[in-house]
C-alpha cells in the first residue's frame, strides 16, 4: 500500500464524518483550554501567597541575639 492510499482514505473519512470530527475537535479544545486555566489559576494563586508570605515577614522581622 502506497503513502497516499491511507492518506486519501484518512481525508475521506474527515470529510464523510464531519459532525463527529468537529465534535472532536471541539472536546479536545475544551480540554487544553480547561488544563491551562487550572494551571493559570494555580500560578497566579502560589504567587498570591507568595507576595502575603513576603509582605508579613517585612512587617514583622525575625532577629537572632545571643
Amino acid at each position: 500500500m502506497s503513502f497516499l492510499t491511507p492518506l486519501a482514505l484518512s481525508f475521506n473519512n474527515l470529510r464523510t464524518k464531519k459532525g463527529r470530527t468537529i465534535l472532536t475537535a471541539l472536546a479536545g479544545s475544551i480540554g487544553i483550554i480547561g488544563i491551562a486555566l487550572i494551571l493559570s489559576l494555580a500560578n497566579g494563586v502560589n504567587r498570591y501567597i507568595a507576595d502575603i508570605q513576603r509582605n508579613t515577614m517585612t512587617s514583622y522581622p525575625i532577629t537572632i541575639s545571643t
